[in-house]
């Protein structure tokens, strides 16, 4: 999921892209696991700067 989105968001060619992705579990146990819970998230960030700023110039 996390690769889907990095690869959508490079053809807008941002300057920087950060990507997290993550998943909890847990589950209640007994004799038998009686019950799971999966949560899922995924945070992105993408950044563009001004061509300007990259070399200095104002």
């Amino acid at each position: 999921m996390a690769q889907a989105a990095v690869a959508q968001l490079r053809e807008a060619r941002p300057a920087e892209i950060e990507v997290e992705f993550g998943v909890n579990l847990s589950a209640q146990t007994g004799a038998v696991i009686s019950s799971g819970e999966v949560a899922a998230h995924l945070r992105v960030r993408v950044l563009w700067r001004d061509e300007k700023d990259t070399d200095g110039a104002s």
